[in-house]
């Protein structure tokens, strides 16, 4: 309709246009509609203001008077403590006064307003353009009014005081680093009409607990990088990309792990049954974690996955695993674990990984029976850790002590009492990470625990 009545109003330019040039070679009397006066490009309350949404050609301004709005273009007074967005600014077009709505926020309109600590929108806004709010340091709350549908490319980004936000129930879309850096955002809700979240909305925010919107079906990669508190991920049933389990989010067929919380307690974590597919990220920023054992179901780890995680160590039982070659999939510091002429054994030698040789199938040394610990008798010291009674304490007593903890697998009383390293009388966490320290000679003996 728009386009329909542009085309109208240049045919009867171009018209009128004609018949005012003469044919006698004079120069042509041609005088241009008035363009919107006076709010318009002036500041008023401290926002400068300016018409959208018309059209000029050959010197005519095309007047499109059922879409005119104003624009909140800039603040010139960069050191503002509060403002106030009008909802209709008046101007006139074509010799006509009337008000105009106020409908949109330029780019970085009130980017670098350092001081600005409140400000009232037009209750008539549409579109908050990109980086519209970047780098305002004191605004600690923003309310956004529903008429909101549109929110630009990192329009809060370095909102450093941002505690509260208030998302409109129309938007659908979160655009990329749309709150980056927002160091005091604990809480956020985001309304169910939002469907797609993109590329590092949240990256750097303190937030705990993320209720992600039920009508979710798109996540872009590393949403909440560098977010070291979050610990849980939760989601209504009835989304039919995502499910939540634990506080993890998975895909809904359980086959893929979608984002884990990077700051859940766990010190120890096996993939689930089922589970052959490690999304983009989905481990990055994990602060408590310092192992991880990949089950010989999963066959893909995607870019980033364990990026900016404080792993001491990763087991990869499949040697047919798929890893993304970015070096920041899993960064240079965490040991691999691998069977021999695996991927991960090729993706470790590539970027410079601690591999530690992951045989199963090794020839191991065979226990004479009186030295096996009876259900009455723990283990002797020189035992201590061997689960399998394999003979060698090795990566594969760690993984049976996490599926033990994961309640995927379970311990005979003698593989019990190998298993309690540390001597507290519970086998956890703390037991299988022991493990892995001998494994990978972190320690000599259990005795330095």
């Amino acid at each position: 309709m728009k386009h329909q009545k542009i085309a109208a109003a240049l045919l009867a330019a171009i018209t009128a246009s004609a018949s005012l040039i003469p044919f006698a070679g004079s120069a042509p009397a041609l005088t241009a509609h008035a363009a919107v006066t006076n709010s318009s490009g002036e500041v008023i309350d401290g926002i400068k203001y300016r018409q959208d949404d018309t059209y000029y050609i050959f010197g005519y301004l095309l007047e499109s008077y059922d879409n005119d709005y104003m624009v909140a273009d800039s603040v010139p007074d960069k050191s503002v403590t509060s403002l106030l967005m009008y909802d209709t600014v008046e101007g006139s077009i074509g010799g006509t006064d009337r008000p105009f709505l106020v409908k949109r926020i330029a780019k970085g309109a009130f980017g670098d307003c350092t001081e600005l600590q409140s400000i009232t929108l037009s209750s008539n806004l549409t579109t908050i353009g990109e980086t519209a709010f970047t780098n305002c340091y004191a605004l600690e709350e923003i309310v956004l009014p529903e008429t909101v549908t549109e929110i630009g490319y990192g329009a809060f980004a370095q909102c450093t005081s941002l505690k509260h936000v208030v998302l409109p129930p129309t938007l659908t879309t979160i655009e990329k680093q749309l709150f980056n850096k927002c160091e005091s955002l604990t809480e956020l809700e985001i309304p169910d009409s939002v469907t797609t979240i993109n590329d590092k909305a949240f990256v750097l925010c303190p937030l705990v607990n993320v209720d992600l919107p039920a009508n979710l079906n798109s996540l872009g990669s590393f949403v909440f990088g560098g977010c070291t508190k979050i610990e849980s991920f939760s989601i209504e049933e009835t989304n039919e990309k995502y499910a939540s389990k634990d506080g993890i989010l998975y895909s809904k067929d359980m086959d893929t792990i979608v984002l884990y919380p990077n700051n859940a307690p766990a010190e120890s974590f096996t993939t689930p049954e089922g589970i052959s597919l490690i999304g983009d990220g989905a481990f990055v920023s994990a602060q408590n974690l310092k192992t991880v054992t990949l089950t010989d179901e999963v066959k893909s780890i995607g870019e980033g996955a364990f990026y900016d995680a404080s792993l001491d160590s990763i087991t990869i039982t499949n040697p047919d695993c798929y890893i993304k070659s970015a070096e920041n999939t899993i960064p240079s510091s965490i040991t691999i674990c691998a069977p021999e002429n695996s991927t991960a054994q090729e993706y470790a030698e590539k970027n410079g990984n601690p591999f530690i040789l992951l045989d199963p199938a090794a020839p191991t040394e065979e226990i004479p029976s009186d030295e096996i610990p009876s259900e009455e008798t723990p283990a002797p010291d020189g035992m201590m850790g061997d689960v399998d009674h394999s003979g060698t304490v090795d990566i594969m007593d760690v993984i049976k002590v996490n599926k033990f903890l994961l309640g995927s697998g379970t311990l005979e009383n003698a593989e019990k009492a190998v298993s309690d390293v540390d001597g507290n009388g519970d086998i956890d966490s703390t037991d299988s990470l022991n493990i892995l320290k001998y494994v990978v000679e972190l320690i000599a003996s259990f005795d330095e625990i």
